[in-house]
């Protein structure tokens, strides 16, 4: 009989943990890690995005760029980068401060509620592409 309570107790406290992970009041939206690389050469910034979560109308896509030509310090990402989701353009409203040839940090971007799918456009930067989400 007590075996039997203890499974009991241990599965209702399993079960409202699990409800509270994903109910919660304070929503945070873990994404599954996405990465990617442009194409390198001698003449190409190498550029790694992978959104990390959205949490209080923000999403955070960390980023990180290397190069061996280009000197990234003359880029200010608040301006280059763009977010593109339901026919909104939405420029970062925090983005790390590129120096030399290797830089990295966490792009934040306000918004009212997490898109379903998503483009990050980067411009100014030699050879980048549009890079597409999807969640």
């Amino acid at each position: 009989m007590l075996k039997d309570t203890i499974i009991i107790i241990s599965s209702i406290v399993l079960i409202a943990g699990i409800l509270f992970i994903f109910f919660g009041e304070n929503e945070q939206v873990t994404f599954n890690k996405f990465e990617f690389n442009s194409e390198t050469s001698e003449s190409t910034v190498t550029i790694d995005l992978v959104p990390k979560s959205f949490n209080e109308n923000k999403l955070y896509v960390d980023i990180r760029l290397d190069t061996h030509i280009v000197d990234l310090s003359k880029f200010d990402l608040k301006k280059v980068v763009t977010l593109e989701f339901d026919n909104k353009f939405v420029n970062p409203i925090s983005a790390p401060e590129l120096t030399g040839h290797h830089s990295s940090g966490t792009l934040i971007f306000e918004i009212d509620e997490k898109p379903e799918t998503f483009k990050i456009k980067i411009n100014d930067i030699p050879d980048i592409p549009v890079r597409n989400f999807e969640w």
